[in-house]
């Protein structure tokens, strides 16, 4: 080989050893790279050794489930049917896609109601939850129709006796009420006059010119008859100055038969059908029997010479309170012998009032004067004045103005009572659920829409993954708020909850050791791998390390003979 050529081949050499030497160089690199990534595995996996979860174990046996957003907010047995709520610092219920649509159907702004909504906030709220897929519309409806509980989760934990409510008019009254019929006796208790402290004084006394007198019992129904035919009257008169048919008035009212007086039965069948499990009907339904007992409350001292009434106030003076008296004046004076022609007068003109009264006196015979006095009433009415009074407080509350209802109205006078008519709507009291489970849904749903109303509410879609959640409560983003034995929701840190516990994330370690193990395992591969092409460049380094020395040494030898051979 002459010297050019040995000189190219020791640049060949040159530049081939560097680049392996490069080759070497990158592989050491890698091969600390994989040392640095297999001792990040390798701590990766030691610190999973110490992975938690949270488990929500309502029953306490250990056999819980991860704590998660469906678990808390879907009724079940899981939660005793009452919502746990998560709430943020504020206090605001955290709400997921589908109940903040309810929530928004239902008009509650974010910031809540500040308190329990209404009955039309509630039946909007269960179309809502339909129409999110969380109930369906059938669910969505039967709950609506039940009585709403706005003390669930504000002060009342469970909701006892869930029934229906339905509506219905006059007619439907009536078939509630077939078959019920209240006792009546001619035996009543008669005013014979008044203590100085407001007390009446009385004594028995039987009536014999009542019309229907051979009555002893009447159909409910038919006293909420209109029909001329069905109307009861009971009317009495007499020429006695000690015995003024008003004065029995108040015995009619108040102990007309031997179990008990009339309005305190009308009270009682009525309430059976018309208490609907809304506190409003109750009060209703009080409010009606004290305004019909005053219908017959009077008090002595009418002019009788005029032809004044002998009722409360007297005339046409409106009582205290708004309410006129329904017992009247007409105007008419009877005339001593006239007991039938003041009786057909009551008759002809209890119509449409509840009760009618007048007495006179003229001067003659041998006592130098005479009395004519006749009362009557009709039960018809008094029935539909009770009605009248209830819807009056039902509809409007306990405002006592006459004109807060304009379509009926109790006035004094002769014709001028605006009884209610057969087109009224009444809310009856409908079956009892007896289905567990609906009872309990609505519930749960009455409850938590108690809460979002008062407490306002926060819409986080992200609260249905069960990791997220957990990091929320572990660092304190988020609270479980849940109802404590007083019937009042209390916020609360997860960690002092009875049934949320921390334990050991067993899956998350053996996931974590299986992939520990793999990424070991490839990464030991891929560096037995770099060993072996690292040692193949070592062995061609050193092969042509050798051979680079060994021509070298040759170029040297002939560059020396050559200097000695052109020497000599």
């Amino acid at each position: 080989m002459g010297l050019a050529a040995q000189q190219a081949r020791l640049l060949t050499i040159t530049a081939r050893k560097s680049d392996c030497e490069y080759q070497s160089m990158k592989l050491s690199h890698q091969k600390l790279a994989i040392s640095r990534e297999l001792e990040d595995v390798s701590n990766e996996y030691q610190n999973s050794l110490n992975q938690t979860k949270l488990m929500y174990d309502f029953y306490g046996n250990g056999q819980g489930e991860q704590l998660n957003y469906a678990t808390l907010m879907t009724p079940s047995a899981l939660n005793d049917y009452m919502p746990i709520t998560i709430t943020n610092s504020a206090g605001r219920v955290i709400l997921n896609s589908q109940y903040a649509a309810a929530a928004r159907a239902a008009g509650i702004p974010m910031e809540g109601l500040g308190c329990a909504p209404s009955t039309l906030v509630r039946q909007q709220f269960y179309n809502g939850l339909a129409s999110a897929g969380l109930i369906t519309q059938s669910d969505a409806d039967y709950y609506a129709s039940t009585v709403y509980n706005q003390a669930l989760g504000l002060g009342a934990t469970t909701s006892e006796g869930i029934i229906t409510v339905e509506s219905g008019d006059m007619t439907d009254l009536k078939a509630k009420l077939t078959g019920v019929t209240l006792s009546m006796n001619q035996e009543m208790t008669v005013v014979t006059g008044q203590n100085a402290d407001g007390t009446y004084q009385t004594t028995t006394s039987t009536y014999t010119d009542i019309t229907n007198s051979t009555m002893d019992s009447i159909s409910l129904s038919q006293l909420l008859s209109t029909d001329p035919n069905d109307q009861v009257n009971y009317v009495a008169v007499t020429n006695d100055d000690n015995n003024y048919p008003t004065k029995w008035v108040l015995g009619l009212a108040l102990d007309m038969t031997s179990t008990g007086g009339f309005i305190d039965q009308l009270y009682n069948a009525f309430a059976s059908v018309l208490t609907t499990g809304y506190e409003k009907s109750t009060i209703a339904l009080n409010y009606a029997k004290q305004k019909t007992t005053e219908l017959f409350e009077f008090s002595y001292g009418g002019d009788h010479g005029n032809g004044q009434t002998s009722v409360k106030n007297g005339g046409d003076q409106e009582n205290p309170d708004g309410i006129d008296n329904i017992a009247t004046n007409t105007g008419y004076r009877p005339k001593k012998g006239k007991e039938g022609e003041m009786k057909q007068n009551i008759l002809d003109n209890t119509g449409n009032i509840v009760g009618i009264s007048f007495n006179s006196y003229w001067k003659g015979g041998k006592k130098g004067k005479d009395y004519n006095s006749a009362c009557g009433v009709n039960l018809n009415n008094i029935a539909r004045a009770f009605l009248t009074y209830f819807l009056d407080a039902y509809e409007d509350g306990l405002d006592t103005d006459d004109n807060k209802n304009d379509s009926s109205e109790l006035k004094r006078g002769y014709t001028t009572s605006e009884l209610i008519t057969d087109d009224v709507t009444f809310d009856f009291a409908g079956e009892t659920i007896t289905s567990e489970t609906a009872g309990r849904h609505i519930q749960f749903y009455d409850t938590l829409l108690n809460q979002i109303a008062t407490s306002g509410w926060a819409e986080n879609n992200q609260v249905t993954d069960p990791a997220y959640l957990q990091q929320m409560l572990q660092n304190g983003m988020m609270y479980i708020t849940k109802i404590k034995d007083d019937g009042y929701y209390y916020q609360g840190n997860y960690a002092t909850d009875s049934y949320v516990k921390e334990v050991t994330d067993e899956t998350a370690i053996a996931q974590a050791e299986a992939k520990y193990n793999t990424l070991k395992t490839k990464l030991n591969s891929k560096e037995n791998t770099l060993d072996l092409k690292m040692k193949n460049l070592d062995t061609e380094i050193s092969s042509l390390t050798t051979e680079y020395d060994t021509i070298k040494n040759t170029i040297s030898k002939n560059i020396e003979r050559s200097f000695k051979r052109y020497s000599a």
